[in-house]
């Protein structure tokens, strides 16, 4: 058993190698197609059951539609949606129990409800009804079980960490009473708890099949000496795990680069030069990798790697901000400005965008023509004159906005008109991250700073899809998340960002999110075969940030942490531990001979201290301030002595 189709196909073909084929009555399959097996030969299924992923959609929206939503990307919130539906599902959770994160709890079980309604009544199933009908048919039918029992008398489970509370639950009845179950698979990459994956499923597993016996395989073949021991300091501080001691079997390598810069620019300049550098070595392209924690990340990289003309791939799939509600907002105001600057009116869809981000409480019945002029809004408000001050300064602020650059008008749509206060009641209302929301608005305002005009940016804009269009599925340099990486190796790996709020990310806050962030993290650094280079950056998009404490923690062994122990402390340079008590470290350090009382635990935490000298850790300072004229300059004469302030 296994959970890719692909897996289970290789592991059939090395078996069935391996045995000569004498065997053939072992099976090998996914989860899903196993259980698959066992309610066509109870129920007579067939593939016309199974429910097409676009109808899945189909269902949702349908549902969706017979309440007041308003979204901007109808495919991502009902991707977040039937997202849900199968946690809930493949937890066995109670929905009623169930807190939604998309929606009020009572309109998310009725949404559930109905959405399961339809497929009862249609006798169809969606992959995660494969998992609960078969759990909930062999927990009542002995007989069936009985069968299946017989049938599979050996099992084993490959990759187990990902296993999920029903496919565990599943597994378990039909190895009882033999308990001839064999699992393969590794805690510290465990990374998909958004699909339902528990890491204390593996845990537990000693106390649910007592006298199991364990096998620790502690021979890393993939990676250098010095990257398993980074790796090994940094994931020995998870606290729920099996305590094992990886060797490399592979001697040596070269050392783990880790180096801070002082902005997201010179990161990725210095990753650009680095990729092209190694190439010139004799390292294919498609063996190097970036690896991101958010695929919101890729498209700043991407445009990098295009500068310097270097082929990239992009497997997951790269977001595409540029088709994001907020950048279809902020060029729809600078179209509508444009229009109005030229022609005193402008197209009504721009107008339908813009009137009420953020709210003006204007009607969209007001806008009865095609082209939208301020007259024709006055005139439909003739008998509501409370509405003519909001109406002639909307015009007032299109007009301005025409006769600014890009990023100029960027900042005053965001600051004066109140664009970025809207973001923030539209992430409170649809319990959204606003900080992920601002990350894609700091990205747009970056890209539109190097424009001069909206009809220059927006070639840009077509420009950069037509290459990413190209560069799908091709040859070159991976560029993917940690999830995506799992499982893959590479000559080289380029860690980006390794930011705290970016890994670990700002919405994980529990113990146990942190743990699975730092498994991540664990995971990237041992997709490297030769070359790990771990990258982070001191400001992105005029935000200081620290760099991540898993940097920290790689650099630390916490056993060290005794007195008599040199340690590297962020400001103050090398130190000597004097004592430690408890939480507390005395330490004497060579500047000046300052002695310094540190509480340890925020010390780990932040990165601030480490007990092996930093390895290549360097700071760029050689920041280049392009010399382009205050983009709010022009704003602030135009409303110099007017009641209101602007904050950059």
């Amino acid at each position: 058993m296994t959970f890719t189709k692909a897996a289970a196909e290789q592991m059939k073909t090395r078996f069935q190698k391996l045995s000569g084929g004498m065997y053939m009555q072992v099976s090998f399959g996914t989860f899903h197609s196993v259980f698959f097996t066992i309610l066509k030969n109870e129920y007579r299924y067939t593939g016309s059951n199974i429910l097409a992923e676009d109808k899945r959609y189909e269902i949702v929206a349908k549902l969706l539609s017979h309440y007041s939503f308003e979204y901007e990307d109808e495919k991502e919130f009902i991707a977040g949606v039937l997202s849900e539906i199968s946690l809930v599902k493949g937890g066995l959770i109670d929905v009623n129990n169930y807190s939604s994160l998309t929606m009020p709890e009572d309109v998310f079980r009725e949404i559930y409800n109905g959405y399961n309604r339809f497929l009862m009544e249609s006798r169809l199933l969606d992959f995660d009804d494969m998992l609960i009908r078969c759990y909930h048919l062999l927990k009542s039918n002995e007989r069936v079980l009985d069968f299946w029992r017989e049938r599979f008398q050996y099992i084993m489970i490959d990759e187990f960490q990902d296993i999920n509370t029903v496919q565990y639950l599943i597994m378990r009845m039909l190895a009882r009473p033999l308990n001839n179950i064999f699992i393969v698979g590794d805690d510290d990459q465990s990374v998909y708890s958004f699909r339902g994956a528990k890491p204390a499923i593996m845990l537990n597993f000693e106390k649910d099949f007592p006298g199991c016996e364990k096998i620790i395989l502690d021979n890393n073949y993939r990676s250098g000496a010095k990257i398993i021991s980074a790796a090994q300091r940094l994931i020995d501080n998870n606290e729920h795990r099996f305590e094992k001691d990886i060797k490399a079997v592979r001697d040596g390598g070269e050392d783990i680069v880790i180096r801070e810069f002082d902005t997201l620019s010179g990161q990725n300049e210095y990753l650009a030069k680095s990729i092209r550098n190694l190439n010139s070595q004799g390292i294919d392209y498609s063996s190097m990798a970036v690896l991101i924690r958010t695929n919101v990340q890729s498209q700043v990289i991407a445009d990098k790697l295009m500068e310097y003309n270097i082929p990239f791939s992009v497997k997951e799939g790269m977001p595409d901000i540029f088709d994001h509600f907020i950048t279809r907002d902020l060029m729809a105001y600078m179209e509508a400005g444009g229009q109005i600057g030229r022609d005193k009116a402008a197209d009504r869809n721009l107008m339908v965008r813009v009137i009420n981000r953020p709210n003006r409480y204007i009607s969209r019945d007001a806008l009865l023509r095609g082209k939208v002029s301020k007259e024709d809004l006055l005139g439909f408000y003739k008998d509501r004159t409370w509405m003519h001050d909001r109406i002639e300064l909307l015009y007032t602020d299109l007009e301005f906005i025409s006769t600014l650059s890009p990023y100029a008008a960027v900042c005053y749509i965001r600051n004066k008109i109140g664009y970025d206060d809207y973001i923030k009641d539209y992430a409170k209302e649809r319990r959204i991250y606003e900080d992920e929301l601002f990350t894609i608005m700091e990205e747009i305002s970056q890209s539109a700073k190097r424009f001069g005009t909206l009809s220059e940016w927006k070639d840009y804009r077509d420009d950069f899809r037509r290459k990413v269009l190209q560069q799908q599925g091709g040859e070159g340099v991976n560029i993917m998340t940690f999830h995506g990486a799992k499982g893959l190796e590479f000559d080289t790996v380029f860690i980006a960002d390794a930011n705290e709020e970016i890994t670990p990310h700002n919405k994980e806050k529990t113990p146990a999110g942190i743990e699975e962030e730092r498994r991540m993290f664990y995971v990237a650094m041992t997709r490297a075969v030769n070359r790990l280079y771990i990258l982070c950056e001191k400001e992105r998009y005029n935000k200081e940030l620290m760099p991540s404490r898993f940097i920290g923690e790689i650099l630390t062994d916490k056993k060290a942490i005794t007195a008599g122990k040199m340690i590297w402390h962020r400001v103050y340079g090398e130190g000597r531990i004097v004592e430690r008590d408890g939480g507390r470290i005395k330490v004497r350090f060579r500047l000046n001979g300052t002695v310094k009382i540190l509480d340890l635990d925020h010390c780990l935490a932040a990165g601030i201290i480490t007990t092996e000298k930093p390895l290549k850790i360097e700071s760029d300072y050689s920041r280049q301030y392009e010399k382009q004229p205050d983009p709010m300059e022009k704003i602030r004469r135009h409303f110099s002595g007017k009641s209101f302030t602007i904050t950059l």
